[in-house]
């Protein structure tokens, strides 16, 4: 098996379930479909929690920033100078100052603000990747595409949904839908934990389903972790079947649930009666 051509296309006008390419991210961003990102706020709280994030969405921390960041400059190196720069050292108090930087302004609208250690360090971590035999052909063989946009009709509920994927490649016969992700370690057993902590189980499963909805077939779903410090460490996993299936199933919980709000235009906080509340079992362990 290998994996399908892609081409560019326009924004979906009518929003038509199908695979997008070339599509940015603020043109995704603004497709009115439920993502992997709305459902993951029903695993940390309530409905009610879900619906705030959805209204005001959190500031990106630092580490998601990085990792956006990271994520461009690996996937989509073209797009990198035109949105992040690094600025010039100079002394702003002073006239010269203030002329490098005004003109360092001008030269540079609405760009991010990265730097110099980052870029350094986002290009010790590609050659890393470049460096990894399995990373390297599934991130940036000829056979694959970056940053696919896919929108499908959830069977069970008629949602329009939509995932935006790192990358689609083929490694050996097999086609595989593949995330890049960054990590302070990336062995197998505290990577493990991240997957279960941060939800990629369930991201991957999202991805696949998508997929699957739109052009039915076999994929295999894998994650290249990529150290943040020396001496950037990656690894290449592939996420088991037992697991996307619990990903899967945690997946269509949540879709449930969604759509379950969105009916009843209720978004429900913590149990409105009285419920009883004992120490956690550590606690009573450490009082003994």
């Amino acid at each position: 098996m290998t994996t399908e051509p892609y081409a560019a296309v326009a924004v979906p006008s009518r929003r038509d379930p199908g695979i997008y390419a070339g599509l940015s991210f603020v043109d995704y961003y603004r497709i009115s479909a439920l993502n992997h990102g709305t459902l993951e706020a029903f695993v940390k709280g309530t409905p009610a929690h879900a619906r705030e994030a959805m209204i005001h969405p959190a500031e990106a921390t630092p580490d998601l920033a990085f990792g956006h960041a990271f994520h461009v400059f690996v996937l989509e190196p073209e797009r990198f100078p035109y949105l992040y720069a690094v600025p010039p050292k100079c002394d702003r108090r002073t006239k010269v100052g203030k002329e490098i930087w005004s003109a360092f302004e001008a030269d540079n609208p609405g760009r991010t603000l990265i730097s110099r250690e980052e870029l350094d360090t986002f290009l010790a971590m590609r050659q890393s990747v470049m460096a990894h035999p399995a990373a390297a052909e599934l991130l940036n063989g000829t056979r694959g595409a970056n940053e696919l946009t896919v929108l499908w009709r959830d069977a069970e509920t008629g949602l329009l949904c939509k995932a935006r994927l790192d990358r689609v490649a083929a490694y050996g016969e097999w086609p595989w839908v593949v995330d890049l992700k960054t990590t302070r370690d990336a062995g197998a057993r505290s990577f493990g934990r991240d997957v279960a902590n941060y939800g990629y189980h369930r991201q991957l499963s999202w991805y696949r389903e998508g997929l699957a909805t739109v052009r039915p077939g076999p994929r295999r779903a894998g994650i290249v972790a990529v150290e943040k410090t020396p001496p950037y460490c990656v690894a290449v996993y592939e996420l088991e079947e037992r697991a996307l299936e619990q990903g899967a199933r945690e997946i269509r919980n949540h879709v449930n649930r969604y759509w379950q709000c969105v009916q009843s235009g209720e978004w429900p906080g913590y149990d409105p009666g009285v419920v009883s509340l004992d120490l956690p079992t550590w606690a009573v362990d450490r009082l003994e």
